[in-house]
């Protein structure tokens, strides 16, 4: 029975009568593919005598290369369906072949016109392509039929008799979306002379002495020596002059390893880390030759999973096909997210990155790996809220719905849960050991069964009661709700002497014996309210589930935990997620970005006995948006400081080693003299990506959002949408989005991604929003603003596409535009 590869299919847009015509060739061709009307023949005149094309329907055909594997079934890599005249190009131009010098697969063109310059007015191309020689296809040296060719016919088909229209549909092509502003290229500096190729560049010039790779140190062997670049591409690339224009080629490469070596490039690092990063060995052997055993053996390689992948099933074959370009995370893994998937760690590893960067994909790939490799491995999946954690599960269910699925903590399988939703799963499983641990906890043993209540109610009663000793500077109910979850509750402080033995590192707010005396005070008239209501916040949950969990000695209820979101965790949760598992290989897998904190505070992991010294790596590549998007995204973050957790240095996050292999629009900002207008620029945006007649159709509507700060923004603006004729949906928990544009808070569009997001209200008088900072120390104001700078970040990064900010009056400092 023939097996299929499937490549990543980059820019091919299709109808879905088209792919269920696609599904249904290539399950009968894994069936049988010497079956009727198939019609896999060769090609004429072809470049690779594996090439082939097959009969989807009269109009459309598929591109194959057929593998004749002396070592098991014969394989077919599947590379897309066309319409027939497309479809015959394709296949007798291509080859697939192994480069011969980094021993990936790829697919190659052999016969070219003359060099496509990028999309620069100044810049030349520096040769032209002779007739027959290689070029890879969507390289600098561009695409299409050598001089004087005509498409040539598919032996096997009447291709000779006119061809109908299209029944069906077109396929769109690829397309790279120009500046509308005339955005200036990066200005950057460089900061030493060029430097050997294995070293560490500086950041170039936009204007620099030479060509931009030449002054970065590279030469023109490193590329097709060292990296497998043909020698047109490599001449074409060392003859650019910027990073701008060099980032403009990436999305036209056709074979992964190239963007990531070219983004690898433009970021200055050695030739040795570029290699790693594609996937391939710096040293020792590499697959090399053209027969068919090399070929087979070089799609086993880390890097070539990026680009191939085989199909095991047909409902893997489906899922592959109507994933489109939203679900190729679910199939083609970058080499370096596949290194964190397959890795076997000796403790807890901690894996950061910046927003898109495919953290949790990571984690749901590594999750089924630990489930495929031990059924009865019990793993447990989790995040900050109720929300993301069913995000997650539905995710999981699409990466693979054959996954075991635990019902409970302590179950094999994987379970899908937020973090407080675990802390309730310990109350529930143990009560009566839960209820002992209020001892530790509050003095006393729990008494009655207690309703559950947010961290933040319950404070200004407090205060009201007994606040009066206290400076104005700490009668507020941000300090005690920050003191109780960093300092009382992780320290299981009962006492008055317990709290003035404590050490309080890291609060920032100084107390002498008199402010401290002021401040239990409120502390125990706070529990003391609470025990009397029969109320428990969710913080205290969490420190019981954690002491209940930690007094259970023998077998814990995981084996392995994976987090996400990581860096909005408090220390009691940080508490619970280590009494989960013991502490051992692979035991916690951590995924945070310290850009997105917009709940929780620095906390030190140390202190909770999780160390990941030595054992934390970082992420680079940004899957999810355009470069352009991520550019404004990175700006909002100026000015704020992210510190590590553990090291308490600073996080850098900008474009230095954090690229998009995607380019797009600038992202419009649309500023407005009046609310009304404002709303109108809204609606005009709106109507224009919902236009059927707009090129490339109407976009789906569900995957455009409009982002707001807070709930009464969002129902004024769905309001004043609606009063323009344009319907949109206000998101809940829970729901599946509807055939409507949809609205929600910034803090619920954590973790989602759309193709065109508006961030409206982003106006001086609106954001920060003023409550949002009001009752806040002086100590910790800075930090609530990074918060909602963070807030924005994240907002700003849920763009695939087009992003666009609007304002009435002044933008909000924290947009950098004056």
């Amino acid at each position: 029975m023939p097996q299929i590869i499937m490549t990543k299919l980059k820019g091919q847009k299709t109808d879905g009568k088209v792919l269920q015509k696609s599904m249904a060739f290539l399950q009968k061709l894994t069936a049988d593919d010497t079956t009727s009307g198939l019609n896999i023949e060769p090609m004429r005149k072809a470049n690779d005598p594996r090439a082939r094309t097959g009969r989807v329907d009269q109009f459309w055909r598929a591109v194959l290369f057929r593998i004749d594997n002396p070592n098991g079934e014969r394989i077919y890599v599947y590379d897309g369906t066309y319409p027939h005249d497309e479809a015959i190009e394709r296949a007798r131009t291509r080859v697939l072949r192994v480069n011969p010098v980094n021993g990936l697969p790829e697919i190659i063109e052999r016969t070219m016109p003359a060099a496509a310059a990028p999309p620069s007015s100044n810049w030349t191309a520096p040769e032209t392509t002779e007739p027959g020689q290689e070029t890879q296809p969507g390289s600098a040296a561009g695409a299409g039929l050598g001089e004087g060719e005509a498409p040539a016919s598919d032996a096997g088909a009447a291709s000779d008799e006119p061809l109908p229209t299209s029944p069906t549909g077109t396929v769109e092509p690829e397309t790279v979306l120009p500046s509308t502003t005339g955005e200036p290229p990066v200005s950057t500096q460089p900061t030493s002379e060029p430097t050997p190729s294995d070293e560490p560049k500086a950041y170039a010039d936009t204007a620099p002495a030479g060509p931009f790779l030449a002054v970065k140190g590279y030469t023109r062997n490193d590329l097709t020596d060292r990296l497998g670049f043909d020698e047109h591409t490599a001449t074409a690339l060392m003859a650019i002059p910027t990073e701008a224009q060099l980032l403009d080629l990436t999305e036209r490469f056709g074979n992964e390893w190239q963007i990531s070596a070219v983004l690898g490039l433009a970021d200055g690092i050695g030739i040795g880390e570029i290699l790693d990063s594609i996937g391939v060995r710096s040293s020792g052997a590499r697959p090399t030759g053209d027969d068919d055993v090399t070929l087979v053996k070089s799609f086993e390689q880390a890097g070539a999973k990026s680009q191939f992948t085989l199909i095991e099933d047909n409902d893997e074959l489906r899922r592959v096909l109507e994933g489109g370009d939203f679900g190729a995370w679910r199939v083609f893994l970058h080499p370096e997210q596949r290194r964190y998937v397959d890795a076997d760690y000796s403790g807890a590893f901690r894996l950061t990155g910046g927003a898109g960067t495919g953290k949790t994909v990571v984690l749901l790939h590594r999750a089924r790996r630990l489930a495929k490799a031990d059924p009865e491995a019990r793993i447990i999946l989790t995040t900050f809220t109720k929300a993301l954690a069913a995000d997650l599960q539905r995710n999981l269910e699409r990466l693979d719905p054959s996954l075991p699925l635990a019902a409970a903590p302590g179950e094999p399988g994987i379970l899908v849960r937020g973090i407080d939703q675990l802390a309730a799963a310990a109350r529930v499983q143990h009560r009566a050991a839960f209820d002992r641990a209020g001892e530790t906890l509050f003095g006393s043993t729990l008494t009655a069964r207690n309703a559950v209540k947010g961290n933040g109610s319950g404070w200004d009663t407090a205060i009201a009661d007994v606040g009066d000793a206290l400076p104005a500077s700490l009668r507020n109910e941000s300090f005690f709700e920050s003191e109780y979850l960093q300092v009382v509750l992780p320290n299981h402080i009962s006492s008055r002497e317990d709290y003035f033995a404590t050490r309080r590192p890291g609060r920032g707010v100084a107390l002498d014996r008199r402010k401290r005396a002021a401040v239990w005070e409120v502390i125990d008239r706070y529990r003391q309210t609470a025990r009397h209501d029969g109320r428990l916040s969710y913080a205290e949950i969490a420190a019981l589930a954690a002491i209940t969990l930690d007094g259970q000695g023998g077998r814990r209820l995981a084996d392995h935990v994976l987090v996400d979101e990581a860096q909005d965790f408090h220390a009691l949760q940080w508490q619970l997620l280590r009494a989960l598992a013991p502490d051992g290989a692979n035991d916690l897998f951590i995924a945070e970005d310290a850009h997105q904190r917009i709940y929780g505070q620095r906390v030190s992991l140390k202190q909770f006995g999780i160390r990941v010294q030595g054992r934390a790596r970082r992420l680079r590549l940004n899957y999810r948006t355009t470069q352009q998007n991520l550019r404004f995204a990175l700006g909002v973050l100026d000015g704020g400081t992210y510190l590590d957790d553990d090291t308490a240095e600073q996080q850098e996050l900008d474009e230095v080693g954090y690229r998009s292999a995607r380019r797009g629009p600038v992202p419009r900002t649309l500023a407005s003299a009046t609310t009304a207008g404002e709303y109108d620029s809204i609606a005009s945006a709106l109507r224009g990506w919902l236009d059927p007649e707009r090129d490339g159709g109407a976009v789906v509507p569900e995957t455009i959002a409009l982002l707001v700060r807070s709930r009464v923004v969002g129902q004024k603006l769905r309001r004043a949408l609606e009063d323009r004729g344009i319907g949109t949906h206000i998101a809940q928990p829970g729901t599946d989005r509807t055939g409507q544009p949809v609205i929600l808070t910034m803090h619920q569009s954590k973790g989602l991604e759309f193709s065109r997001v508006v961030l409206p209200n982003l106006s001086a008088s609106e954001f920060p929003p003023s409550w949002a900072l009001r009752d806040v120390t002086p100590e910790d104001l800075e930090e609530a603003r990074l918060r909602e700078r963070s807030l924005l970040y994240v907002a700003a990064s849920r763009a695939r596409d087009e992003l666009v900010v609007t304002w009435t009056g002044t933008p909000s400092e924290l947009l950098g535009i004056s």
